[in-house]
């Protein structure tokens, strides 16, 4: 459940992208039953080395759209969010990788992955008892860059 929205595993993640703004990635996932939602964390802010680390989660929509919801910093939606996200791609790599429709399923891939890897630091951040970083995880977002 994220924002009193209830998700049936398991999710897919539908399309991913990176804006020009200076760093932010964005997810649109889809769950069992077709119910979408779309994330994005906010990597317009460079004032300091973590700015965007202090910056929260969105969901509904592209932060700046009237949709878009702050998720509070390292609270249960976020961890949900996280969970939904790091089940999908332990599934996927059971099937042999992420995989994404047209020419820039590689840029996709690298974008989701990039996404899921901020994600996962973002609750490490914000909830530093837990420790999430899958090695599987670690090894597909290396090879990516």
């Amino acid at each position: 459940m994220i924002d009193g929205k209830t998700y049936f595993a398991p999710v897919v993640v539908k399309w991913a992208d990176a804006y020009r703004d200076g760093g932010t990635l964005a997810l649109l996932i889809a769950d069992t039953r077709g119910k979408e939602l779309m994330a994005c964390n906010d990597g317009r802010y460079h004032d300091g080395e973590n700015a965007p680390m202090q910056q929260p989660i969105y969901i509904g929509g592209y932060l700046t759209s009237k949709t878009a919801k702050p998720l509070p910093l390292g609270g249960a939606d976020e961890q949900e969010l996280y969970r939904m996200l790091d089940d999908w791609f332990e599934e996927a790599q059971k099937q042999g990788g992420p995989k994404f429709p047209g020419d820039s399923m590689k840029l996709q891939e690298k974008v989701a992955a990039d996404f899921l890897r901020f994600l996962e630091q973002h609750v490490e951040r914000h909830t530093p008892k837990l420790c999430l970083l899958s090695s599987a995880l670690c090894r597909w977002w290396q090879n990516l860059r």
